[in-house]
């Protein structure tokens, strides 16, 4: 009985504490779930380049590795997104966050294998937001296309590829190779290489000369890179002789500025055709045509010429620009030249040529001012002069560059010859390179006949293109003699050039052993003598601001008088009894007397000076 009872109370004292238990569990506050946020991976594919190789919609099979964890496997569509030349996929993929990550892809497309693969990532937060990735798919390999012939004119093809892929590496040259027979027909010679600038993916081109007429030509587009060269497949055709079609030929541009071109074309044949209409068209674009060209100039082929040219106006600095020329017939049919490019300078100087001045035998004074520095500042400032109304800054008989910091700037261009006509014109060059030019203007050196710069008659220019003006007959001096007969003045000499030197010597020598012969000449030499020295008149003239003048030697008269006996015999009567600077003893000088020769004559003998000067 008591057991029973005990048996009982524990039973009883059991459920008490589990309904205890219970009520005290079943009152605690209810706690919200919390769920972790999975980060998503955005994955877009570089395709600006290759957009042409891709497929709008294509399926890609993902493979997402998981360092310590388990891989990832999928299949995922990448559809083109026109506004940033990618591709993107269409759905995000959930990854896992504080794992290292290695994303590869695989696809086939035009049953070639691409694949691509990420480097190692990480997404150690639990924000939720989307991570973008951005790979590119590459086969391995390099894949480049077999050229394409845009158009064959006047014997140069115009053709273009296409570099898909680069193999994972750089590219360090690719380009055209012509050779001279089809791959059948046995071993090939290679006639041209042409190297195309760049290194970037997508579509080059270029232009190549075929030799000659009804031969067998392929052409292999080709890449190289650190692990080789590789050649695509080629396009072969034949190149026959045209029949009853225009050939034209468009040469390369010249003198090219910021702004303008000349240009050049030549009709090599007229097919037969009755030809109405010639000009160029251009454009910024290639593979210009009459549909889509920018502008054009029209222009006229002369009577019996073949040539035909224009100037391309307006343009844009710093901007290449794509060139064809063309004729039109009679009954509308356009045919068209090779396809040139050329890039227009970056904005040049604005440069004008302001003049001329000191026109002499060989030298010439020009004078420029810049009016706008262009595109940079000004490195560079002078003039250039040719005998040739073309020329530049290369192409020119000389180029003097002016230190002036000035915008208004002279230069003395020297090297010139005696009667000749020479353009001259003024540049400057900016930091950008670019040459600014101003106007060409003509001038005409001296020669004999002409006035020299002093006012006088050029009578004698020599080897050295040096010249010899004798002054006006108005400084033509009479009762003057030559000097003290007593002294000796030897080193005098007769030589063309010798004037200069014989006059300094004359005054010298009687300033040093006669200092008073001019005041007092009976006293420092003889009572026959006045006091006048031939050779210090000369040398103290001075006319039109020159004073360099100088008594002439034996030679430099007898030129002077072999000029004026042809050109003006007046002026020969008064020259006689002229002296000459060098002496011919102790007591004689040479002069030029009435019997129209030089002659030895007594220096204490009263006669004419004539002053003349060399430049």
């Amino acid at each position: 009985m008591i057991k029973k009872s005990l048996y009982k109370n524990f039973y009883i004292y059991f459920i008490l504490v589990l309904l205890v238990l219970f009520g005290i569990f079943s009152c605690e506050k209810e706690k919200p779930l919390i769920l972790k946020p999975i980060p998503a991976l955005q994955i877009y594919l570089e395709t600006s380049q290759l957009k042409f190789a891709y497929p709008d919609t294509f399926k890609v099979k993902i493979n997402i590795e998981v360092i310590e964890g388990k891989d990832i496997t999928d299949s995922i569509s990448f559809v083109k997104d026109e506004e940033y030349n990618v591709h993107k996929a269409n759905a995000n993929i959930e990854i896992p966050i504080n794992k290292d990550l290695i994303v590869r892809l695989y696809t086939t497309l035009n049953g070639i294998d691409f694949s691509a693969h990420s480097d190692t990532l990480r997404v150690d937060t639990a924000t939720g937001q989307i991570r973008a990735l951005r790979l590119s798919l590459t086969s391995g390999g390099v894949i480049i296309n077999s050229p394409k012939i845009e158009n064959i004119i006047n014997m140069q093809a115009d053709v273009s590829s296409a570099l898909f892929d680069n193999g994972g590496e750089a590219i360090l040259s690719k380009g055209f190779i012509l050779k001279d027979t089809f791959p059948e027909d046995g071993f090939a010679t290679i006639l041209d290489t042409i190297e195309v600038e760049g290194n970037n993916l997508g579509v080059f081109s270029a232009s190549i000369d075929l030799p000659e007429y009804e031969k067998n030509y392929c052409i292999y587009a080709f890449v190289e890179n650190n692990k080789g060269a590789f050649l695509s497949q080629p396009n072969c055709f034949k190149l026959e002789e045209p029949t009853n079609t225009v050939q034209l030929y468009t040469y390369e541009a010249t003198y090219i500025s910021d702004t303008s071109a000349e240009l050049r074309a030549e009709l090599i044949s007229n097919g037969g055709n009755e030809l109405q209409e010639y000009g160029f068209i251009w454009s910024t674009t290639p593979n210009v045509s009459i549909n889509n060209y920018q502008n054009r100039a029209i222009t006229d082929l002369e009577f019996g010429a073949t040539d035909f040219y224009a100037t391309m106006e307006s343009l844009s600095p710093a901007t290449t620009y794509f060139v064809k020329s063309y004729v039109s017939t009679n009954n509308s049919e356009i045919f068209y030249g090779n396809e040139i490019t050329f890039t227009t300078i970056s904005a040049m100087p604005t440069v004008e040529t302001t003049g001329s001045s000191d026109v002499f035998i060989r030298t010439a004074k020009i004078s420029g001012r810049i009016l706008s520095t262009g595109a940079g500042t000004i490195t560079e400032k002078g003039v250039i002069y040719s005998d040739s109304y073309i020329f530049d800054y290369t192409n020119n008989m000389g180029k003097f560059i002016s230190n002036s910091l000035n915008a208004n700037f002279n230069v003395e261009i020297s090297g010139l010859e005696k009667n000749n006509w020479y353009y001259a014109k003024a540049y400057a060059i900016n930091s950008e390179g670019s040459i600014g030019y101003g106007e060409v203007i003509e001038i005409e050196t001296l020669g004999v006949g002409d006035n020299g710069p002093a006012g006088g008659t050029i009578f004698f220019v020599d080897n050295n293109n040096i010249g010899f003006e004798v002054a006006p007959l108005d400084y033509l001096a009479e009762n003057q003699q030559w000097g003290c007969s007593e002294l000796d003045i030897s080193g005098t000499e007769l030589e063309v050039g010798k004037g200069a030197d014989n006059t300094i010597l004359i005054i010298n020598t009687h300033n040093a052993q006669m200092p008073n012969y001019e005041t007092n000449p009976d006293t420092e030499c003889s009572p026959d003598h006045d006091g006048t020295i031939a050779a210090k008149y000369c040398a103290e003239v001075e006319i039109n601001g020159y004073s360099d003048w100088f008594l002439p030697s034996y030679n430099e008269l007898q030129e002077c008088y072999n000029y004026f006996q042809t050109a003006d015999p007046t002026t020969i009567t008064m020259l006689q009894y002229t002296w000459t600077s060098t002496q011919a003893g102790d007591d004689f000088m040479y002069a030029y007397m009435l019997t129209q020769s030089l002659s030895t004559v007594l220096k204490n003998t009263s006669g004419k000076a004539i002053p003349i000067r060399k430049f």
